[in-house]
């Protein structure tokens, strides 16, 4: 027997977790991003391509988690 999902309950759990992440946690990936974004090989430019992308995709993803962050704390503060 399978057990079924529920999407809300695993929506809600992914909210929850973004809502607890602190700022120092935001400062810390951005520093790995900005690495990623800014690496430089002269003898692997495939790498330093591939690694540039990562970092662009990994700011972006940031930037949206703290925008989803801003909008669900802002929901919470909405009266009943």
């Amino acid at each position: 027997m399978t057990k079924e999902r529920n999407g809300i309950k695993e929506i809600e759990k992914v909210c929850r977790v973004i809502l607890k992440l602190q700022e120092n946690d935001f400062v810390e990936m951005r520093k790995v991003a900005l690495q990623q974004y800014e690496y430089t090989h002269p003898l692997k430019p495939s790498t330093a391509h591939w690694q540039h992308e990562l970092g662009c995709h990994n700011l972006k993803v940031l930037d949206a988690l703290e925008n989803l962050q801003k909008i669900l704390a802002d929901g919470s503060k909405v009266q009943k």
